[in-house]
């Protein structure tokens, strides 16, 4: 609000009064009815009430001269309103900021101040406003002469009787505009240093190729999940991965090819490894590495040789491999429960034997490293 007192005339009879902002009412000269005492001349008492009308009268005009003072110097859009929304007065800053002539305004209605869409809005506000004397702040779309559109904040009160009964309707707006487009301007650069956090945080753990997780999010998932064998007694299993000859698929086809390779052979581990608890990740050029909380060494071997089938059957061909016209990978397989072992690090040691061994024994095969006799 203006934080400024505007005295409204409420009455212009024989006892006037008028009312501020804030609702209070002043009587300016308390005229009660007068009974003649004594002898006292009914002339003298109609000279004295014609005085004292006069009196209320050139105060009522100085108040009103006051007020219009008031409007036409205020920086903001203050309109006098009827009940039923008949605009009476508005300010000449409400002509600047809605784009009318100056002396445009008295009889229109405030709602052709505002769009359609948020009128039920305010015609709900200034009930409020009326019944309970909640002034605001409220936001609508403004609209001007022209058509165009612009963001406005309402305050608005009521000029009531002695009785608290509402008489008229004060009614401050401000463009906004420069406001909301800073909070939209804001809200923007938030939003978009959530993105690049996002991106920072994601392209820290995942592969940029591949989109698996990579080196540093499997080691934190590696030592986690020996945490929790060790803890609960969970089962827990690892397979390593390679892809077998890929040096020669690479020379040979070139490394484009290669780069679109191992994307497909990272979905096919992906899709066959698809539980929510599993981690699939790149371990570095043409290794995997997978995870499996909750698996047992032959559940794990299982998985293993549905990854293998899965790979085969991308048919990407490879003319340079000794085992395959298409590509083919290598798997080692080891469950922890079958081991004694301090930590993940081991683990990856041991799947990384097992894997040796599937090389050792021809490539494109699974082996499955137990404990030892």
């Amino acid at each position: 609000m203006l934080g400024v007192l505007v005295a409204v005339a409420i009455d212009a009879g024989p006892n006037p009064a008028f009312a501020t902002l804030a609702g209070a009412a002043l009587v300016l000269s308390g005229i009660a009815p007068i009974v003649a005492l004594g002898r006292r001349s009914s002339g003298a008492l109609r000279e004295q009430l014609r005085m004292a009308e006069a009196r209320d009268r050139a105060l009522l005009r100085e108040s009103e001269e006051t007020y219009k003072t008031i409007l036409m110097a205020s920086p903001d859009d203050i309109t006098i309103a009827e009940l039923s929304g008949r605009i009476v007065m508005v300010s000449e800053a409400a002509n600047r900021i809605f784009g009318y002539p100056l002396g445009m305004g008295p009889g229109m209605s405030v709602m052709d101040f505002i769009a359609p869409e948020d009128r039920a809005r305010a015609a709900a506000d200034t009930l409020r406003m009326l019944e309970a004397g909640h002034p605001g702040p409220h936001e609508y779309q403004g609209v001007r002469m022209d058509g165009s559109r612009f963001d406005i904040e309402v305050n608005n009160a009521a000029v009531r009787d002695r009785d608290g009964r509402p008489l008229r309707m004060v009614i401050i707006a401000r463009d906004i505009s420069d406001r909301k487009q800073a909070e939209k301007r804001i809200r923007e650069l938030v939003a978009q240093l959530e993105t690049e956090r996002d991106l920072a945080r994601s392209s820290a753990l995942t592969d940029s190729l591949t989109g698996l997780s990579n080196r540093r999010l499997f080691d934190i998932s590696i030592a986690n999940e020996f945490a929790r064998h060790t803890r609960v007694g969970a089962t827990l299993a690892v397979v390593m991965i390679d892809v077998d000859y890929f040096k020669r698929f690479n020379d040979s086809y070139g490394h484009l090819a290669g780069d679109d390779c191992l994307k497909r052979v990272a979905c096919a581990i992906r899709a066959v490894a698809s539980r929510a608890t599993d981690v699939v990740a790149r371990y570095g050029g043409e290794e995997f590495m997978v995870i499996l909380p909750d698996t047992s060494r032959h559940g794990a071997a299982t998985l293993a040789n549905r990854i293998r089938d899965a790979v085969l059957q991308l048919a990407i061909p490879h003319a340079t491999s000794e085992v395959s016209e298409f590509v083919t990978i290598s798997l080692g397989v080891v469950a922890a429960a079958d081991h004694l072992l301090v930590d993940g690090d081991q683990l990856v040691a041991l799947a990384d034997q097992a894997l040796y061994q599937a090389k050792r024994s021809g490539r494109n095969r699974c082996e499955v490293l137990t404990a030892p006799t």
